[in-house]
């Protein structure tokens, strides 16, 4: 028997581990979403009303690869604004809620180049994430 959880708050931060025996590099690009999509139905079946995309990749890496890639710059760490997308958010259906995760310009920036003084880098590195945040159909 569930539980009485009207009175319980709680919080999705978007962390979730992977099924055992399910390996990040084995999965193809659909089979990754329909892993995000049914881990999203396990948290709303557990009561979570907006849930968190699940985060099962590096979250430096998810921002970092796109940003760094060569066909997707505008300029040195400015992506393009085409290219600026959440892969996770792919498995989201049209009208459903979720809490997006995202790092931030100064995480990217410390992870890529440490304490050295790039502000021209650390601003491209701004704008881009800014970018990701205002791309797709889930932004509108």
């Amino acid at each position: 028997m569930r539980p009485d959880t009207s009175e319980l708050f709680f919080d999705d931060i978007g962390s979730y581990p992977l099924p055992r025996a399910v390996r990040l590099d084995g999965l193809s690009q659909m089979e990754y979403l329909q892993l995000v999509k049914e881990t999203l139905a396990q948290k709303m079946a557990a009561g979570v009303e907006v849930p968190t995309y699940p985060q099962f990749r590096d979250m430096i890496k998810m921002f970092m690869q796109p940003i760094e890639n060569a066909e997707n710059q505008e300029s040195p760490y400015l992506i393009k604004r085409e290219a600026a997308e959440i892969l996770e958010l792919q498995a989201i259906t049209p009208g459903q809620n979720v809490r997006v995760c995202v790092t931030g310009p100064v995480e990217l920036y410390l992870h890529a180049f440490g304490a050295t003084n790039y502000t021209d880098i650390l601003y491209n590195l701004a704008r881009s994430v800014a970018r990701f945040l205002g791309s797709g159909r889930w932004s509108q």
